[in-house]
């Protein structure tokens, strides 16, 4: 990957991940380039980089509003800007989320002055938005006791200071089990979420261990991991059941949604370059 700029002043473990932890914002941001969903971007949390671009270039923000700013221009997300060779990208104040992504891609046209260019993405793909996470059951559900699992889905769970990209600890009430038997270690996955001997909650995150050891109770739906990723420490969180089918039609639909996006950028492109 050629990366089409230089970074003047480093921010808070940025990096070029093709494990993103909000998959979403990530895809979102290469949809309104009309690039391939899955092309890398730069995960940034605040604060963040400053950045001289050092040719001609497309780009796009997502995902966290660190109130940026191109030269003097205020850069909004989910458009397309246009950054001449030598312009400046900076972050001034964290206003919503934790994860900012950058997404660049070439132009094909020239244009002599930073520019936003005069469309944007739509990123509401449910059609009745949820605050919730939902989760579908874990193999170790019913070690939980039946109070247990009702505290699990109707008390609210604050997003500790031990969240980063291996792992995100939940501060709540303990959670008691029925039994406190060992168990083997077994493969985990991003959004697994584990239960601790001392009863409090551990979501997996990106960069996971590949075995847990802790018993696994929930799984986090891969459409609503993007949402998860976003959340700061201080945070809810509350959880909702969720089955499978939906799981899936879900992710289909958050999919899709993007899909759709690139296209019309790709045609928006085309016209705006002629």
């Amino acid at each position: 990957m050629i990366i089409p700029y230089q970074i003047l002043q480093a921010g808070l473990l940025d990096s070029h991940t093709e494990k993103p932890m909000d998959s979403f914002s990530c895809s979102l941001a290469n949809a309104v380039l009309g690039s391939p969903l899955d092309q890398t971007c730069l995960e940034m949390h605040f604060p963040a980089a400053k950045i001289e671009w050092e040719s001609d270039r497309l780009f796009c923000l997502s995902g966290a509003d660190f109130t940026a700013r191109l030269n003097d221009l205020s850069i909004p997300l989910h458009r397309p800007i246009w950054a001449p060779k030598g312009s400046i990208l900076s972050f001034q104040a964290p206003v919503k989320g934790a994860r900012a992504y950058l997404a660049t891609a070439e132009s094909p046209f020239s244009i002599q002055e930073a520019r936003i260019l005069p469309w944007s993405a739509n990123i509401a793909w449910e059609k009745s938005p949820c605050p919730l996470i939902h989760v579908v059951p874990g193999r170790d559900w019913e070690r939980l006791t039946s109070r247990a699992q009702q505290q699990f889905f109707s008390q609210i769970h604050l997003l500790s200071h031990e969240a980063n990209r291996m792992g995100f600890r939940l501060d709540h009430p303990a959670l008691e089990t029925r039994t406190n038997e060992d168990i083997l270690s077994t493969a985990a996955s991003f959004g697994t979420v584990q239960l601790t001997h001392w009863g409090k909650l551990i979501i997996l995150m990106a960069d996971h261990q590949l075995t847990g050891g802790y018993p696994m109770i929930a799984h986090v739906i891969s459409a609503d991991l993007p949402k998860l990723a976003q959340k700061r420490p201080g945070e809810p969180i509350q959880f909702n059941l969720c089955d499978q089918d939906t799981a899936e039609n879900l992710w289909k639909a958050q999919q899709n949604h993007l899909q759709q996006i690139r296209s019309a950028s790709l045609l928006k492109l085309r016209s705006y370059a002629n």
